[in-house]
């Protein structure tokens, strides 16, 4: 991925069953250990773990790293957005920027509705980037971005976990 090789589909990038997905859930437990438990240790990991995608995507250029956007990868652009706060480090706000999915986000500032067909869980974990990303400096169009997401939302979709919701009991 590194070298600007993206072969992915909706749930592999490069062979690899979600990795960012994955990566996601190590950087928030990381940070949480750290907010919650007092761990430097897991402050020092997070940020290390920062650094290395810093490194390795520096050479990907934005078309490339929109591509690998194509596959899940959680809620990366949240996470750093809490690394640059914790830190108070821009690089890491630089890093959750790259994050934003520009293919939901362009339709969403323009108040476009284009959620149909597409999964729950990935374009959610997106939506709270964008609302995370605009929240400090504020970016007006990454939050309304957000609030657009929720308004047809819970109107004209249902994102149930564990069966239909209509279904008659057994």
């Amino acid at each position: 991925v590194a070298a600007g090789q993206v072969e992915r589909d909706s749930f592999e990038l490069g062979g690899a069953w979600v990795p960012w997905y994955n990566l996601h859930k190590l950087f928030a437990g990381l940070l949480d250990a750290y907010r919650y438990a007092g761990s430097d240790l897991a402050l020092t990991a997070v940020r290390r773990l920062a650094d290395w995608w810093d490194q390795a995507a520096a050479g990907m250029d934005d078309d490339t790293h929109e591509a690998m956007l194509r596959t899940e990868f959680g809620g990366m652009c949240e996470v750093l957005a809490d690394l640059a706060d914790v830190t108070g480090t821009d690089r890491y706000a630089a890093l959750a920027r790259r994050f934003l999915d520009q293919s939901l986000l362009r339709p969403l500032r323009e108040h476009r509705d284009v959620l149909d067909g597409m999964h729950a869980n990935t374009k959610i974990a997106k939506a709270a980037g964008n609302q995370r990303l605009g929240e400090a400096p504020p970016d007006p169009g990454l939050r309304v971005s957000a609030r657009f997401f929720w308004q047809p939302q819970p109107r004209t979709r249902e994102s149930p976990f564990g069966g239909h919701p209509h279904a008659e009991p057994p």
